[in-house]
C-alpha cells in the first residue's frame, strides 16, 4: 500500500452482515464501537473485499453512522463533484416535468444530504448565491474545494457557509465570492422569485434566509383554503418575513393578514417584500411584538381569524415573557390560538423535528396521539382537578425554564413530573392514527384531523428510501386541524405530555 493511500477500516462480522445487501445506509451510535470509535468520513471494506464504501460517523447526529455509498472504495473530491452533478441532474428532471423552478432567480435545495448521497451536507441555491449548511464539523476541511467548485463550475457570485452542529453557536458567514448587495440600512437588496413572487434574501438571519424553502407547498396549500372566497383572514404568529401573507396578496386574494414577529430585521424585510412586489399593505398588519403575549391581547379583543398558521422557532424569549420552547410549550401555544379561530376555520400547527423534538412526542403533546378511553362521570371531577393542576404545573415549568440555558436537556425527574403521573390516572392510551383516535380528538377538542401534509414534501428535498431521519431529524412537518364544533363547550383540556 502506498504511503498516500487512504486508510481503510476492515468491517467486523456483525457490521459486515448488516451491509451485505448494500441497502442498510444507517446505523445508530451503538455501532460506533465496532468502528474502533472512529469519527469523521471513514473508508471501509469487508474481509473478503466484496463490500467497499465509506460512511460518516458522528455521535451527535441521529443516526450516528450514515453510509455515502457501497460502490466506491474511498471518499474523494471527485466523488463529491460527481454527487453534486447527479443531484443537479435530478432537479433538472423535476424542472422538465414542471415540478420545480430552477431558473436564474429561483430558490431551491440543490443537495439534500443523505438523499443525494452526501450525509451531513445541505446546499441551497438562491438565485446566484449558494448557502452551504454543514451539520457536522467533518465537512469543514472540504469547504475550500466545495466553494471553488460551486462558483467556478456550477456558476454563482458567492458562497455562504452556515455551521449547524453541536458545540458551536449557529452562524452564517460569507466564505467565498461577493456578498449580497445591501441598502442604506444594511438590509439585503437581492431577491429571488417563487412562482413569480419576489422575496428578499438576507443571510444575516440565524435560522433562515428570508424564505423557508420547505414551506413552498404549504404556501400553496394555505392559498387553496381561500380559493373562491371574496374575503378572509390569516393570522401568522412568528411570521418571519411574512411570505405566507405575501403569497396570498401576490395571487390577488383579498385576505386580511396579521403578521406577528419580534425581529425588526424580519419585519423590515417583510415590508420591503410587499413594496418590491408593488402590493399595498392596506389589508396587512406587521406587528413587532412578542407573539405569545400578543395572542393573549388579541384574545381579550375577541379577534377572530379563518386560518391560523403556527410554525414557532425552537426557542423564543423576549424581555417581558418567559422562555418558550416547542419541546415543552407547543400545546399551550395551540390552546392560546383556538379561541381566535372562526367557526369552520383551520389551524395549521407545524414544527421542526430535531434531536430535541421528536415527531411522536410532538403529536402526543398537541393531542393527536392520546385520547381518553372512557368519559364516565367518575372522571369528570378528576378532569376539573387536572385543569387546575395543569395551570400550576405550567407556571412552575415556565419559572424553571427561565433559569436553564437554551437547548439544555431537563433532568429525568422533571421530565416525568407529577403531571405525567396524574395524566396516567386518566386512563389515556397511546394510539396510532386511526378513525377512533380522530373521532375522539374531534369530540373533545372541537377539531377534526383533516390532513397530514408532512409527506410528500417539496421534490427537491430528496430522501433515500426508508430513510429513518424523516421521523426525527431536520424535517418540518405539520397537520391541518379543521374546526367543527364550539371549543368552549368541550371539557377536556390535555396536560403537557412528557417523554416516558
Amino acid at each position: 500500500m502506498s504511503k498516500n493511500a487512504p486508510k481503510v477500516y476492515k468491517l467486523l462480522k456483525n457490521v459486515e452482515d448488516l451491509f451485505k445487501t448494500k441497502k442498510n445506509f444507517f446505523l445508530d451510535k451503538s455501532y460506533i464501537k465496532d468502528f474502533s470509535r472512529k469519527e469523521g468520513i471513514v473508508n471501509f471494506q469487508s474481509t473478503d473485499d466484496s463490500i467497499k464504501g465509506f460512511c460518516l460517523i458522528d455521535p451527535s447526529l441521529t443516526p450516528a453512522i450514515r453510509v455515502f455509498t457501497f460502490d466506491e472504495p474511498s471518499f474523494s473530491h471527485e466523488y463529491l463533484k460527481k454527487s453534486i452533478e447527479t443531484a443537479i441532474g435530478k432537479r433538472k428532471d423535476f424542472a422538465q416535468n414542471s415540478l420545480l423552478d430552477i431558473g436564474m432567480r429561483s430558490a431551491y435545495r440543490m443537495v439534500n444530504e443523505d438523499g443525494d448521497n452526501l450525509p451531513g451536507l445541505l446546499i441551497d441555491k438562491y438565485g446566484e448565491y449558494f448557502l452551504v449548511t454543514t451539520l457536522t464539523p467533518h465537512w469543514s476541511v472540504h469547504m475550500n474545494y466545495l466553494s471553488e467548485f460551486l462558483i467556478n463550475e456550477i456558476g454563482g457570485k458567492g458562497v455562504y457557509w452556515r455551521q449547524k452542529f453541536t458545540g458551536i453557536p449557529k452562524q452564517t458567514k460569507l466564505y467565498r465570492g461577493s456578498a449580497l448587495p445591501v441598502d442604506y440600512r444594511g438590509i439585503s437588496d437581492y431577491f429571488v422569485e417563487e412562482d413569480g413572487m419576489k422575496v428578499i434574501i438576507d443571510f444575516q438571519e440565524q435560522y433562515a434566509s428570508g424564505l423557508y424553502l420547505e414551506h413552498r407547498d404549504t404556501r400553496k396549500f394555505i392559498a387553496s383554503l381561500f380559493e373562491n372566497r371574496d374575503s378572509g383572514s390569516l393570522l401568522v404568529p412568528f411570521s418571519h418575513t411574512a411570505t405566507f401573507s405575501l403569497y396570498l396578496a401576490y395571487k390577488g386574494m383579498k385576505v386580511q393578514t396579521y403578521n406577528i414577529e419580534t425581529s425588526n430585521l424580519c419585519m423590515d424585510m417583510a415590508e420591503k417584500n410587499f413594496k418590491l412586489n408593488g402590493i399595498p399593505t392596506n389589508y396587512h398588519k406587521f406587528i413587532r411584538r412578542d407573539a405569545i403575549s400578543h395572542l393573549d391581547y388579541m384574545k381579550s379583543r375577541s379577534t377572530k381569524f379563518d386560518v391560523i398558521f403556527l410554525d414557532p422557532p425552537p426557542y423564543s424569549k423576549s424581555y417581558n415573557s418567559p422562555l418558550f420552547t416547542t419541546k415543552n410549550d407547543y400545546r399551550s401555544l395551540l390552546d392560546s390560538t383556538r379561541p381566535l379561530l372562526n367557526d369552520g376555520g383551520y389551524i395549521l400547527p407545524f414544527v421542526n423535528i430535531n434531536s430535541d423534538v421528536k415527531l411522536e412526542r410532538w403529536l402526543r403533546q398537541i393531542g393527536l396521539k392520546n385520547y381518553l378511553k372512557n368519559t364516565s362521570s367518575s372522571n369528570e371531577k378528576l378532569l376539573e382537578e387536572q385543569v387546575v393542576q395543569e395551570k400550576q404545573k405550567q407556571q412552575y415549568a415556565q419559572q424553571k425554564l427561565q433559569f436553564k440555558k437554551l437547548g439544555q436537556r431537563q433532568n429525568q425527574e422533571f421530565q416525568m413530573g407529577d403531571e405525567l403521573k396524574e395524566f396516567k390516572k386518566l386512563n389515556i392510551q397511546d394510539a396510532k392514527f386511526s378513525k377512533s383516535t380522530i373521532s375522539v380528538f374531534e369530540q373533545f377538542h372541537g377539531f377534526k384531523w383533516k390532513q397530514d401534509i408532512k409527506f410528500p414534501g417539496p421534490v427537491d428535498f430528496v430522501k433515500r428510501p426508508n430513510d429513518p431521519t424523516e421521523n426525527y431529524s431536520r424535517n418540518n412537518c405539520g397537520v391541518v386541524l379543521h374546526h367543527k364544533v364550539d371549543y368552549y363547550k368541550t371539557k377536556y383540556i390535555s396536560p403537557k405530555v412528557r417523554d416516558e
